[in-house]
């Protein structure tokens, strides 16, 4: 099955990833953290909207390959689908994006970069995985991964959000 294939599991604090450089990784924790915010404290009313917000994010930070707003079940706006996770990823000059939720249930356990900070309530990077949901299975990455929630007295998870960085073999 494709979803065993993914990310196996999820560190709660940084690891030190052969392959990526501790600067990079510090990088992308900041950067994803601003966007995780901006989520928070204003969250997408559409799927339009949500994929202008993760180009945006990506076309200015070119370290980073691919982003995603992956929605907790039911919580996606525009849509009466149970799951929707808009990505977007660099390919050459592009920036090109797709549903995820169309490849496949993300919110199992076998994605962890998804159910490790839902489960958890906290950041994370993932173990190196090829891409079978994103950007296709010859990409191998790692990918931070943060929760976001909704605002108010009793927050519920909204969904989380990622930034993915190309894995090298060293």
């Amino acid at each position: 099955m494709l979803l065993a294939m993914l990310a196996g599991g999820c560190a709660v604090t940084a690891p030190v990833i052969t392959g990526v450089p501790a600067d990079r990784q510090e990088y992308v924790e900041q950067e994803l953290a601003v966007l995780a915010d901006a989520m928070e404290r204003t969250p997408p009313t559409s799927q339009r909207e949500t994929y202008a917000r993760l180009q945006a994010f990506l076309a200015a930070r070119p370290q980073i390959f691919g982003s995603a707003m992956a929605f907790a079940p039911g919580m996606a706006p525009g849509t009466s689908a149970r799951l929707a996770s808009p990505y977007v990823w660099r390919s050459g000059r592009s920036i090109l994006r797709k549903n995820i939720a169309r490849s496949g249930d993300y919110t199992r356990t076998a994605v962890a970069w998804y159910s490790a900070p839902a489960a958890r309530g906290t950041q994370c990077w993932s173990e190196p995985y090829h891409d079978v949901l994103g950007a296709g299975a010859r990409v191998k990455m790692v990918t931070y991964s943060i929760p976001v929630y909704t605002a108010g007295r009793n927050p519920q998870l909204l969904g989380v959000v990622t930034a993915d960085v190309l894995f090298a073999n060293r």
